[in-house]
């Protein structure tokens, strides 16, 4: 795997979609797997205080790629981090 942009890993090679599903709360998927081990999230309010002033200059960088939904919310929750 290769490092993508910001905290994104990326497959070195194509990988074929060989099925899919409808998931209804994917968020209740993802805490889930989380419950299982099968994956480690790392909470905004749990880490530590420089991680998060970089994570609120990467989503600056990354606000003005999204809808215009998305970019309000970053600006009044984060806005106030950012260099």
């Amino acid at each position: 795997m290769n490092r993508g942009k910001g905290h994104s890993w990326e497959s070195e090679t194509d990988v074929p979609v060989c099925q899919c599903e409808v998931i209804d709360d994917v968020y209740a998927e993802i805490l889930k797997e989380e419950q299982l081990g099968n994956m480690v999230i790392h909470r905004y309010s749990e880490i530590d205080p420089a991680e998060q002033k970089q994570a609120a200059n990467d989503i600056k960088e990354y606000k003005e790629t999204v809808s215009e939904e998305m970019k309000k919310f970053y600006i009044e929750h984060f806005s106030s981090l950012w260099d």
